[in-house]
């Protein structure tokens, strides 16, 4: 008897294939021949090449070996005109990116991760996507070996765009020397978080989402006028001696809408004192520190919170009967960590002990809602 692998029966099944026209999202490994071949009449929306083969060919030895490049052009050629999120990891050789963008104008989505890229390289390729609307670059490093000027340093971002992420990348000089002048930051709106060096800031005329890192410190460089159109805000890694310098950023968004921060009990008469001085807040997200993961006072003060999300938090710590008189908070959604085999024990507890909320249990959060 021959064994099939799941792919293999999943696609000798009579016309499979038509399902697969349901699905905007589709990921799929370069590496399964057999899976390129029977979903040729699939619509790809999504494709990921987060690992990326040295051969295409499984006939390398043949006299009609083809170069890597053709074989990507002749397999991509087919789903090409569909295709709007493309990402590549570490594997994936660059040149190929440059040799697909004839093929891939149409692009609207692009992720890059762990890789190295030539400053000419990623300018080339951005010049090129003018319907890019989102770009995510993330442990990257842009390499400038033959710029001298560091003020020719600029990267042109397509005018198209309306979400940018930047998160641990660096410009490197020579293979041993790097530093970290783009470290994180989030872009939304065509806006830029602060002066980044690399990036024009007049590309970004309105700011609307800002992540603030006090690991980072770079405070210094932040234009405190320019932050009125805020409706999201992140401070991350908060402590005694940032906590006064987030004080002084929320007054300077009066339009704030969504909150995001590092939770730390001993910062709670500090979070009210910066509760106080907001508007209604549609969303307040609270992340636990890794080996904190507990939210064991209750003193916050949610009466300007409508939703609010805990992330990193045992949920036999949390008792929403402590949120029940803050009238403006509607649900709340906790990310749990949990011992499997007392599972079944919480979801129990929680259905007796909270009376007037009601729970959805998912695989890894819980959302209840008040009744």
């Amino acid at each position: 008897m021959t064994k099939l692998n799941s792919w293999e029966l999943i696609l000798s099944w009579k016309d499979t294939t038509q399902y697969f026209y349901k699905f905007e999202l589709l990921e799929i490994s370069t590496t399964c021949k057999l899976i390129r071949q029977k979903l040729k009449p699939v619509i790809f929306h999504e494709l990921d090449f987060t690992w990326f083969p040295p051969h295409f060919d499984d006939n390398e030895g043949s006299d009609n070996e083809k170069s890597d490049e053709d074989l990507l052009i002749e397999q991509m050629l087919p789903i090409s005109k569909f295709l709007k999120s493309l990402s590549i990891g570490a594997e994936f050789n660059f040149n190929y990116l440059i040799t697909l963008l004839p093929l891939i104008t149409q692009l609207e989505y692009l992720q890059i991760f762990g890789t190295t890229l030539e400053f000419e390289q990623i300018t080339h390729v951005l010049n090129k996507l003018n319907q890019l609307k989102c770009l995510k670059l993330n442990s990257c490093k842009i390499a400038f070996f033959s710029i001298n000027n560091e003020i020719d340093m600029k990267i042109d971002l397509p005018k198209s765009l309306t979400g940018l992420h930047i998160e641990k990348c660096y410009y490197i000089k020579s293979a041993s020397e790097f530093d970290p002048l783009l470290s994180r930051y989030d872009f939304d709106e065509n806006t830029t978080t602060r002066h980044c060096f690399g990036l024009k800031p007049e590309l970004f005329p309105k700011l609307t989402q800002f992540t603030y890192d006090s690991k980072l410190d770079e405070s210094s460089t932040l234009d405190f006028s320019r932050l009125n159109s805020i409706t999201n805000l992140k401070l991350l890694n908060l402590g005694p001696a940032s906590i006064r310098f987030a004080n002084s950023f929320t007054l300077a968004c009066p339009n704030l809408t969504q909150l995001s921060l590092h939770y730390h009990s001993q910062l709670e008469p500090n979070y009210n004192q910066l509760l106080d001085q907001l508007s209604i807040l549609t969303k307040l997200t609270l992340i636990g520190y890794k080996g904190n993961m507990s939210l064991i006072r209750t003193g916050l003060k949610l009466d300007k919170v409508k939703h609010l999300y805990l992330t990193r938090f045992y949920i036999d710590q949390i008792n929403l009967e402590k949120f029940e008189e803050f009238k403006l908070l509607e649900s709340v959604v906790i990310r749990y960590s949990y011992i499997e085999d007392e599972l079944e024990e919480l979801i129990e507890t929680y259905y007796k002990q909270f009376t007037n909320w009601k729970c959805r249990f998912m695989r890894d959060f819980i959302k209840c809602t008040k009744l």
